[in-house]
């Protein structure tokens, strides 16, 4: 019996260019997975670390040994791909990578690892707002449920131990700084992505390093003029050690599939870092989500699912 033809047409097979395209696109979403399960692991040891070295110390370190890193891996690169515009971008994402790096690590200090991670994954709703702001793209009506659902799930998280953002106690205030931080990484996200369509984002990355140590380091010498406590704890020179590291890592393979995707798809699977943050806080800081803790964790990631279904 003849088989019966599937389509009147002959399938179109992909040509070339597609499917490198294609090949380019997961590899940019595996970059951006990898990323993030770097990331992840970077709130409990900063945990570790900010117990003998100040915020913006530490941070200052952190920036200083990725643009070491940076410089040894991607000097030549850096120097051929460099222009006043990409400086330019990279400067203006450089600030805003000091403020929501800063207002996280901040609020860092008052709460478990998990709790941070979570709360800063809020700024995967904020993106499609964004867009909508600067590029006219209105979100449809599953980002604005996203939104209030996260907004929901944050509302559990807060009340969860500290009675509230309003309630004026330690938890709260770390819990607002955490979540200003989130409104930070929206913009600076958002900024690195359509800066990355015109200027090479190695280049941009190293430039946002350069600028944000300059940041961290002014900071420090203003308004943490106190030398960390010699000589420091050795898993604290270890955390310090995997920071700088993992900063260079995180920092390049996030950028470089950055460039690959949509703004929007790469803050959803930035987004999985807080999975990754909250497993390994669990088994390594014995971080213990309460029930309404956890009820919230579940709404905002949630929340980032929604809004990934709504991009497709």
């Amino acid at each position: 019996m003849t088989p019966m033809p599937t389509s009147a047409y002959p399938e179109e097979t992909p040509t070339r260019t597609d499917r490198d395209q294609i090949a380019r696109r997961r590899l940019s979403r595996f970059m951006l997975v990898a990323a993030a399960a770097i990331w992840g692991s970077t709130y409990t040891l900063s945990k570790e670390a900010i117990a003998d070295i100040s915020v913006q110390q530490l941070l200052a370190i952190r920036m200083f040994g990725g643009i070491v890193l940076m410089w040894i891996f991607f000097g030549k690169r850096i120097i051929s791909t460099f222009t006043v515009a990409s400086l330019r971008s990279g400067v203006i994402a450089g600030i805003l990578y000091y403020g929501a790096f800063l207002l996280q690590t901040v609020g860092l200090r008052g709460m478990p690892p998990g709790r941070n991670a979570f709360l800063t994954a809020s700024y995967c709703v904020l993106t499609p707002f964004l867009m909508w702001v600067f590029r006219k793209r209105a979100p449809g009506v599953q980002h604005i449920g996203a939104s209030l659902l996260c907004l929901i799930g944050v509302g559990f998280v807060a009340s969860s131990q500290s009675g509230g953002l309003a309630s004026g106690t330690p938890h709260a205030l770390s819990d607002a700084m955490t979540l200003l931080g989130a409104v930070g990484w929206a913009l600076y996200f958002f900024l690195i992505a359509m800066a990355s369509v015109r200027h090479d984002p190695i280049t941009l990355t190293f430039i946002v390093f350069c600028s944000s140590f300059v940041l961290f380091l002014v900071g420090s010498l203003i308004w943490e003029r106190q030398l960390p406590s010699l000589p420091l704890h050795s898993r604290t020179l270890w955390a310090v050690g995997i920071l700088l590291l993992a900063t260079f890592a995180a920092q390049v393979l996030q950028n470089l599939g950055i460039a690959g995707t949509s703004p929007n798809e790469a803050s959803i699977l930035l987004c999985t870092e807080t999975l990754f943050t909250l497993i390994l806080s669990i088994l390594v800081y014995s971080e213990r989500p309460t029930p309404v803790a956890a009820v919230g964790f579940a709404l905002i990631f949630g929340s980032v699912m929604l809004s990934e279904i709504a991009n497709r």
